[in-house]
C-alpha cells in the first residue's frame, strides 16, 4: 500500500531503473566533471519537484530488487 501510494506521486508513476541514473553517476566520477563541486543532483523523475517526498526520502528495495543494484 505505502510503496503504490509513493508510486502515485512519481511522475513516471514508478521508481527509476538503475540504468536510468547510472549515465549520471558516470559522468560525476570522470574527468569532465572535475570542476563541478558541492553540487547536490536529484535524480527522482521529478518526486520531489511535484511535493511528493522530500529530499533524503527512500524507497527500501524488495528482496529481487537488491540482487540487480
Amino acid at each position: 500500500e505505502w510503496r503504490k501510494n509513493q508510486h502515485a506521486k512519481m511522475a513516471y508513476g514508478r521508481p527509476g531503473r538503475v540504468d536510468e541514473v547510472t549515465g549520471m553517476v558516470a559522468f560525476l566520477a570522470s574527468d569532465r566533471a572535475s570542476y563541478i563541486s558541492g553540487a547536490m543532483l536529484t535524480i527522482d523523475g521529478g518526486l520531489v519537484a511535484r511535493g511528493g517526498g522530500s529530499l533524503g526520502t527512500l524507497i527500501p528495495l524488495e528482496e529481487d530488487e537488491k540482487e540487480k543494484v
